[in-house]
């Protein structure tokens, strides 16, 4: 995601997730802290939903970690509720173990 010429922010998506043929995936958003607040996040979450719907998918799912608060109040915001938790394994040694805790949330299209 551009502002002008400048590259603030990006979305990755998964056209696929795990077992559901149905599901698709947003595996990320970032943007830069100094552009928080200005709508960036709606807009890659708004293209991910048209881009789903594009694909015919009816559903998409995203992970996030239980201590995001702000994420995940701006998630449910857009309608995706928390189907499950989970927390990362041993693969994430390096992370603080109070920031392994994850939810899975999905959105029905």
């Amino acid at each position: 995601m551009k502002m002008g010429n400048e590259p603030v922010g990006y979305i990755k998506l998964n056209y696929t997730f795990g077992k559901d043929p149905e599901g698709m995936e947003v595996e990320r958003i970032y943007f830069l802290e100094e552009f928080a607040g200005q709508g960036l996040g709606k807009k890659m979450i708004l293209f991910a939903f048209d881009s789903a719907r594009s694909l015919g998918k009816s559903c998409i799912y995203l992970k996030v970690m239980d201590s995001s608060a702000n994420s995940i109040a701006f998630y449910q915001k857009t309608g995706f509720e928390i189907i499950s938790n989970f927390r990362l394994d041993d693969e994430f040694r390096l992370m603080k173990s109070e920031l392994r805790g994850m939810h899975l949330m999905k959105k029905t299209l």
